[in-house]
């Protein structure tokens, strides 16, 4: 027998609809989350925020103070639009933390934890090395946060797996990231991988 009127076929979806949001909600996220519990290192400002405040400090580099808006989205494409922003790729960072802070598996509990994040800015400060002051002491980039993380917040938590748990992202290529420790004098990069 087809059903032949919306009303029933509407009635039908709501209803299906209805049953499956029930069934989701009653979903013990205990067991949604095995194997994918994230831990967030409460990292200082130093490395992430405060590297935004020097947006327009690189002349070598584009100002990227503008696309700091909308948790680094950028600004919108045009007033009518939702969806549709003026996105920089080196806003990556930026944009996967404040997705990260959103995830449903997160623990602030970092023994309960499969991984730990690290809410570091890389690429952003990687500019003072590549383009800025800094260019001729590249081989000390991430050498604060290492020391931060071994040996100053809680060092357990890098001991636990020596640091193998933790990841970030990087939003340059890792060329950028890859100038050997012997290269003397420096070339293009820096020696943070």
């Amino acid at each position: 027998m087809a059903i032949k009127s919306p009303i029933l076929i509407t009635l039908f979806f709501l209803i299906n609809s209805a049953i499956s949001q029930q069934s989701d909600l009653e979903s013990d996220p205990t067991t949604e989350c095995t194997n994918r519990w994230i831990h967030i290192r409460h990292l200082p400002s130093q490395f992430n925020f405060d590297l935004l405040t020097n947006c327009s400090e690189y002349a070598l580099f584009d100002d990227f103070c503008p696309y700091l808006a909308n948790h680094g989205l950028g600004q919108k494409t045009h007033n009518r639009s939702h969806s549709w922003y003026r996105t920089d790729p080196h806003m990556l960072e930026l944009i996967f933390h404040r997705r990260m802070l959103e995830y449903p598996c997160l623990t602030s509990d970092p023994d309960a934890a499969d991984a730990v994040y690290l809410p570091y800015y890389a690429a952003i400060d990687s500019l003072r090395y590549l383009y800025g002051p800094d260019v001729n002491s590249s081989f000390e980039h991430g050498l604060n946060l290492f020391q931060f993380l071994r040996h100053y917040d809680s060092p357990r938590i890098w001991d636990k797996h020596n640091g193998h748990d933790h990841f970030l992202v990087m939003a340059r290529p890792a060329w950028d990231f890859s100038q050997p420790l012997s290269n003397d004098p420096p070339i293009w990069g820096t020696s943070f991988l």
